[in-house]
């Protein structure tokens, strides 16, 4: 700079020097000619509007017009005269220059046709986003079935027969029987088909017209609970229960009313005394059905909808005041405590154990427990080392007792419901055997009294049916006996004590008693007879003594008196409050057919559903007409209540997936409930809330473009194969070891299933019962895991129609456009099971696997799969060997804990729900730093089976995904951070600060040379990208595409 300094001594002028003068001389030049240019310019563009100003107040000639399809032919012979006279000779004589010019000209000429078709150069085949079939969202035409005239059956029994499936499923001259009962009454408009002080003797069906259910209370306030249409019932299968155990009641506060003209069907509940007389074996069946009804229905709904428990049970005393057990004073109650086990099973013990006189009264204790519990049913033999064995958690089917092929009696497919197996009938009252005692022990005492009450109770003479069955159990206070939702049950008789029946409420820890057993009474009816879990953890509230008999021993004591079991059916409803019974009335017992709709959008709410077996999915239609998948609900999933609650039309319709059993509740009784327990209301407030709060998540979290179905509470899934080259079998091994980890879960092959039920059980006649024991398998497995058939067979149709969730299995190497004959009958048939693609990776002879490629082909092609999965396979999958012998292979593999394939890990956790999410954020240090934490996740093996992320950790998650190892992406990280690090590529990538200082051209080039053109279907793991859309200010989430450009 040019200036000048007055010196404060001498006040003399500073010498400029000329260099200096020089630059300030260049500098005011430039900045002169910049003017100048500028000035030039500004009359350049003045000049230039000025002229288009005047042409454009002139009329402009007529012009003709280019069309576009013109343009093309113009263009193209443009570009391909030259090209066509350069090769027009013999293509032998064009040198090798001219060659490579001639495939520049078609390269050229291929581009420009895509240009001008707007295609992007080079880019690979994209999802196409499709609508999900109708059958996804629709529910099936209901149309009645057309059958013959010769088979056509009266209407009045086609209503009854939908009716009584309650009762389990009748032999045809059973079910005629009962029909021949059948009578028909007519009840004008508000008369009464029953009230207060009418005998409860009856099953009433409605043929036409409509009645009112209502319940009087103490102080005589009426509430109407239900309306009962065309087709539907009014009964109580509590009240069948008294009549056919001989004690019929009266209504206490029920009654019926007809709003119009009513017809309806009556069976008296008698009937069933008629059929029992001559099939006994039905007798048990039907009691069986009633007690399942009451423990799935009855129980679960008012548990876990409402979180009654004290409420269901009366807490006074049951019992007959004749038993000797009321008779015995305490003091003198003939208990000894060093004794939990019967005399036969001691021996064993000492045998087994070396028990001595110097080991502590505790310790015999501990040991005697355990002997009891992990002894086998009905077994005072010296135990076995086995039966202490961990339990598995993966099983599969070995040949039954019971096959379908052979027509088995009712009992049997009772004692099968029940898990009572190898009963057979020439050993069934056979007694243990007993070492003869010169001296009785306290504990025969107790016995001799006990039995003696136990045939007062059941009305028996003879005691050799208790005599080596029957078994003195001592507990201390505070032993838990047994736990809630345990599977295995005995029937227990309190001899003396107090036993605590304790339950949890829904969605709870906290505990509540139930009531209190006394002496007298027994425990465990209803878990004894059908097989379901326990509804209670049986506690000893003080010192007690039980008797205790095995489960196969109960029904060894059925099989020879079979009235028996209407002594416990009539024990276990004689301990239900007056409550239940109302209840009782009000619920009902639906069971829904795939694709029929339970409700559609617009229908008044009148009622609340509870899943017990199946699935149900909910979808909403928008203004536009679009419809849009809700949600879906498995097994306890509670279905329109926040419609009930609010009083409000339904704004979903709701339609069953597969076969599904729902308990229906309406809003009359809920009333009623809320009024009697007003603590309930708490529970519902809780429930509404969360599903309020869910809801508004979902809306947070993503819009209807990005909401896909979630696999939740799925309890059934099928597998299906696309070729015969798939190795099925060996998948489905390999699955179920994965499962095998997270809950309990049963592989089902069609040879399991023959092998298992018979050689006919898969025929039409043999249907509910086949479809009655898959249900069991349900209940009694986290998950059941269906292997299909290579074929469309009747195995296959059932696996098929069983499913939550049917899983569609390919090899990732063969041609994704090719269909194969499963898919195409599966694309046939109307299935509205969620559908998943899985597709196998074969290793390298390096051990190493080729990356995905394609998946967008292969999802294209099955529009109706929701989303997919890759599946690095182990070598041992595509090995050759011998199928006999595959099962055994594999059991000793899984045998010791053998490492899980982690694809098979991963999958097995996304059926179950059980997946591990990482979500990585933005920003350059933070993205690099967590490269540290998926370290960490490692070094502590926590599973990553999703990824997503925005800006720097969508890069990073999607190194990660490419290819799940840390060293992969340490390298990857450290490229992308060297390119990024260039001066010179900021520099060039400056631009006018519109809306950044850069343009990215540098940043995307950097993210294309790291991707390619890899595509987010194809990498490994699931993955998604978050960006946000600036000219919407919106957030997009991207699951499909090019990598680099997402």
């Amino acid at each position: 700079m040019l200036f000048t300094e007055l010196d404060a001594e001498d006040n003399e002028l500073e010498f400029i020097p000329p260099t200096a003068y020089d630059e300030h001389t260049q500098m005011m030049f430039l900045v002169l000619f910049g003017a100048v240019c500028v000035l030039v310019i500004l009359v350049i563009v003045l000049i230039i509007m000025q002229i288009r100003r005047k042409r454009r107040m002139q009329p402009a000639p007529p012009k003709l017009r280019f069309r576009k399809r013109d343009k093309f032919v113009f263009y193209s012979k443009k570009f391909m005269r030259p090209l066509v006279r350069k090769i027009s000779g013999p293509i032998r004589s064009v040198p090798s220059q001219m060659k490579m010019k001639k495939r520049d000209y078609i390269r050229l000429v291929n581009n420009i046709h895509k240009i001008l078709k707007n295609e992007d150069i080079g880019s690979k085949p994209q999802l196409k986003q499709k609508e999900p079939p109708s059958s996804i969202l629709e529910p099936a035409l209901q149309a009645e079935l057309q059958l013959p005239q010769e088979l056509r059956i009266p209407t009045e029994v086609l209503y009854m027969l939908k009716n009584m499936r309650v009762f389990g499923h009748f032999e045809s001259p059973v079910f005629l029987e009962l029909c021949q009962n059948i009578e028909t009454q007519s009840i004008p408009a508000g008369a009464f088909l029953f009230k207060q002080g009418h005998l409860d003797d009856s099953i009433y069906v409605v043929q036409s017209g409509r009645l009112t259910v209502n319940i009087t209370e103490a102080d005589n306030a009426e509430f109407h609970v239900k309306e009962v249409t065309k087709g539907d019932s009014v009964h109580s299968l509590l009240s069948i229960m008294d009549v056919i155990t001989g004690y019929t009641a009266t209504y206490k506060t029920v009654s019926a009313k007809a709003k119009e003209d009513t017809i309806v069907l009556r069976l008296p509940a008698k009937s069933f005394q008629k059929v029992f007389k001559h099939n006994p074996d039905s007798m048990v069946r039907i009691v069986q059905m009633m007690l399942i009804r009451l423990q799935r229905v009855t129980f679960q709904t008012l548990n876990n909808l409402l979180g009654l428990t004290a409420e269901l049970i009366r807490m006074e005393n049951t019992s007959a005041k004749t038993l000797s057990v009321h008779s015995i004073k305490k003091q003198h109650s003939p208990i000894r405590r060093n004794l939990s086990v019967p005399i036969a099973s001691q021996r064993a013990l000492r045998e087994e154990y070396s028990l001595d006189g110097e080991e502590s009264e505790s310790d015999r204790r501990a040991k005697h427990r355990k002997l009891y519990e992990s002894a086998p049913e009905g077994s005072a033999k010296k135990p076995s080392r086995r039966n202490f064995q961990p339990m598995r958690r993966f099983y599969s089917l070995d040949v039954d007792d019971m096959a379908l092929g052979t027509s088995p009696s009712d009992f049997e497919v009772a004692a099968f419901q029940a898990r009572v197996h190898g009963l057979d009938e020439s050993e069934e009252m056979e007694d243990e055997v007993v070492p003869p005692v010169q001296h009785k022990t306290s504990d025969d005492d107790i016995l001799d009294l006990a039995i003696a009450d136990l045939l007062q109770i059941f009305e028996l003479k003879d005691d050799s049916l208790f005599r080596g069955h029957a078994h003195v159990i001592h507990h201390d206070a505070g032993t838990v006996i047994i736990k809630e939702g345990a599977k295995e049950a005995n029937l227990m008789f309190v001899y003396s004590g107090s036993i605590a029946m304790i339950q949890r409420t829904a969605d709870s820890e906290e505990e509540h008693l139930s009531y209190l057993a006394q002496p007298g009474e027994l425990i465990g009816e209803i878990a004894v007879l059908t097989g379901e879990p326990w509804l209670f953890t049986v506690k000893a509230k003080v010192d007690s003594t039980i008797i205790s008999i095995t489960k196969k021993s109960v029904y060894s004591i059925i099989r020879k008196k079979p009235w028996v079991v209407l002594k416990l059916g009539h024990l276990v409803v004689n301990k239900l409050s007056p409550f239940v019974r109302q209840t009782d009335f009000a619920l009902d017992w639906m069971q829904v057919e795939a694709g029929k709709s339970v409700y559609r959008q617009g229908d008044p709410a009148d009622c609340i559903y509870i899943v017990l077996n199946g699935r149900l999915r909910s979808v909403v239609q928008l203004p536009s007409g679009k419809k849009d998948l809700v949600a879906e609900y498995g097994r306890d999933d509670i279905v329109g209540v926040v419609e009930v609650l609010t009083k409000k039309e339904r704004v979903t319709s709701v339609h069953a997936i597969r076969d599904t059993e729902v308990a229906k509740l309406p809003s009359g009784m809920l009333n009623l409930i809320k009024r009697k327990y007003p603590h309930t209301v708490s529970r519902l407030i809780q429930i509404l809330s969360e599903r309020l709060i869910g809801q508004v998540q979902e809306k947070i979290g993503t819009t209807s473009q990005e909401r896909h179905p979630t696999v939740e509470n799925l309890s059934t899934v099928a597998v299906v194969a696309i070729s015969d080259k798939v190795p099925v079998s060996r998948f489905t091994l390999e699955l179920t070891h994965g499962l095998s980890t997270i809950g309990s879960v049963l592989r089902l092959t069609g040879n399991d299933i023959l092998n298992a039920l018979g050689g006919s059980a898969l025929d039409t006649v043999n249907e509910y019962r086949l479809t009655s024991w898959l249900g069991q398998q349900e209940d009694l497995h986290r998950i059941v895991l269906y292997e299909a058939n290579k074929d469309m067979t009747a195995w296959t149709q059932r696996c098929i129609r069983q499913a939550d969730c049917i899983l569609i299995v390919g090899l990732a190497d063969s041609d994704p456009t090719i269909l194969g004959e499963m898919e195409k009958q599966l694309e046939s048939l109307d299935v509205r099971a969620q559908k998943e693609l899985i597709l196998l990776h074969k290793a390298r002879r390096d051990g190493r696997y080729r990356p995905p490629t394609r998946t967008a082909d292969w999802l294209n092609a099955r529009s109706w799969c929701v989303s997919h999965h890759h599946i690095r396979c182990p070598e041992r999958m595509f090995r050759r060997k011998n199928p006999a012998k595959e099962r055994e292979t594999y059991d000793k593999l899984f045998a010791g804990n053998r490492k899980q394939a982690p694809d098979f890990a991963r999958l097995a956790r996304f059926l179950t729900g059980t997946s591990v999410g990482l979500v990585l954020g933005g920003g350059g240090a933070r993205g690099i730093a967590q490269i540290g934490i998926i370290k960490a996740l490692h070094e502590y093996k926590i599973p990553i089976d999703m990824v997503g992320g925005t800006s720097m950790g969508a890069f990073v998650g999607a190194n990660y995904c490419r290819n799940p190892t840390m060293e992969s992406v340490e390298i990857h990280v450290k490229r992308f951070c060297d390119s990024m690090g260039s001066l010179w590529d900021k520099i060039m990538d400056l631009t006018y600060p519109y809306t950044s200082m850069f343009s990215g051209r540098s940043f995307n080039r950097i993210i294309r040379d790291c991707f390619q053109d890899r595509q987010i279907e194809d990498l490994w793991i699931p993955y998604f990208s978050i960006t946000t859309d600036i000219n919407d200010s919106k957030m997009r989430i991207h699951t499909t595409g090019v990598k680099n450009k997402t």
